[in-house]
């Protein structure tokens, strides 16, 4: 996942599609400082690793 892959899935939703109820799970703080970020109501930058990614994703329900 790139800063650019962000603003791309931004660009092929278009602008009427609100992201704002959804959070973008990123594995760099440099990818969550994409423009596209704003759209996303919550940005939560994944630990270290495939482990790391994973952690985060298994506790999105535990914050939600």
């Amino acid at each position: 996942m790139s800063a650019e892959s962000v603003e791309n899935f931004g660009a092929i939703l278009g602008p009427a599609v609100s992201l704002d109820a959804l959070a973008l799970v990123v594995p760099h703080e440099a990818i969550g400082r994409s423009p596209a970020r704003a759209r996303f109501g919550r940005l939560i930058v994944a630990g270290p690793g495939p482990r790391g990614v994973v952690d985060a994703l298994l506790n999105l329900r535990k914050v939600a």
